[in-house]
């Protein structure tokens, strides 16, 4: 997919970025959607073996059908609606640059029939007409936040879905994969249930808060702190790949989700280590030192947990971890004693 329709409205969100990357080189910053206007972008065709219609878009009914409606459409934005009409008062807005979207949907909708008549019966069917589907939909671009979905977008969509519900009714190809195809357009078009918008920054900190709080400076787990601090473990697992945009995209966690994953990577790393497997392996030594270590951890957790305003997003981890260290002193206040009296009696034999 082209990016040289994107078009940076205030360039005052790149002096942003420099700021933020420049006080704090480990962060990571993005432009806002609202800083900039992304125009549609010419399609290809699915494949090399497409044969434009001739005389297309005026070789049949339905092709001029979308041409007609989107030139009707296009005649009367910016103001069709109340986002789009907010276009009108924007010195970067220029309408010209919209003029081409009736031939463009029309080859939009034109192409993707053909993709699903090439593709339905292939083994990878639905990968191959959803992700050029996808491919479509993405090159109408978008406008900044605040100003309205893409123009012709959901045209493209509605005559797309004209035609599989066409097909429906025909029966021209197997119910199974046309309904599927059907049910993916259709969760473009639907309003989404609107669920907490994921926030790089914000998962980014809660993620070095964990690292800050976590007791790695225990002798068990110091190994390990510049492991998990030079890594932020915001993504999903698992990306996938857009064959006719090549574009490879993975999901952010939403923020529950962090805080599960860093809830279970707290008692996976708890219960990897511990006094009683070191006193197992011979390895557990000056304990007085290990009991000063776990009574400074403690304290310290304590101490952040007094101190954040945000102690119960982090509940759950801080109470892992002062069980662990819990258990640990009174597990070493009941051995050291015993270590303490058989090292003596040791000495004695020795004698």
């Amino acid at each position: 997919m082209k990016t040289k329709n994107i078009h940076v409205i205030n360039p005052g969100g790149f002096k942003v970025i420099f700021n933020e990357l420049n006080n704090n080189p480990r962060s990571i910053s993005f432009l806002e959607s609202k800083d900039f206007e992304i125009r549609f972008t010419a399609i290809d065709p699915p494949d090399q073996n497409y044969k434009e219609k001739e005389g297309f878009p005026n070789c049949c009914t339905f092709h001029k059908n979308i041409i007609k409606s989107l030139q009707h459409r296009i005649q009367k934005f910016p103001f069709c609606c109340e986002l789009h009409s907010k276009l009108s008062t924007q010195l970067w807005f220029d309408k010209i640059n919209y003029l081409g979207l009736a031939e463009h949907t029309a080859k939009a909708v034109h192409f993707t029939e053909y993709q699903i008549f090439s593709k339905i019966n292939e083994e990878d069917w639905f990968g191959y007409i959803s992700e050029y589907i996808e491919y479509c939909i993405y090159s109408f671009g978008q406008f900044p936040k605040g100003f309205g979905p893409p123009l012709a977008r959901e045209d493209y969509l509605t005559f797309v879905k004209v035609l599989v519900q066409g097909f429906i009714n025909e029966g021209k190809y197997v119910n199974e994969r046309v309904y599927k195809i059907l049910s993916f357009l259709e969760s473009f078009s639907k309003k989404k249930i609107e669920v907490e918008a994921p926030d790089i920054q914000v998962l980014m900190k809660y993620y070095e808060e964990w690292v800050k709080i976590f007791p790695f400076e225990i002798s068990y787990f110091e190994p390990f702190k510049v492991e998990f601090a030079r890594i932020y473990p915001i993504l999903n697992q698992g990306t996938s790949t857009n064959r006719y945009m090549g574009l490879q995209t993975a999901q952010l966690l939403t923020y529950s989700q962090l805080i599960d994953n860093v809830v279970k990577l707290t008692r996976k790393i708890l219960s990897s280590y511990s006094a009683c497997q070191l006193l197992e392996e011979g390895r557990l030594t000056d304990i007085e030192f290990k009991q000063l270590e776990l009574a400074t951890s403690k304290r310290r957790v304590e101490l952040e947990e007094l101190s954040t305003e945000t102690a119960k997003d982090r509940n759950k981890y801080i109470k892992l971890i002062k069980k662990w260290i819990k258990y640990e002193q009174k597990y070493l206040q009941t051995i050291a004693p015993i270590l303490s009296k058989s090292q003596l009696n040791s000495v004695f034999i020795n004698d």
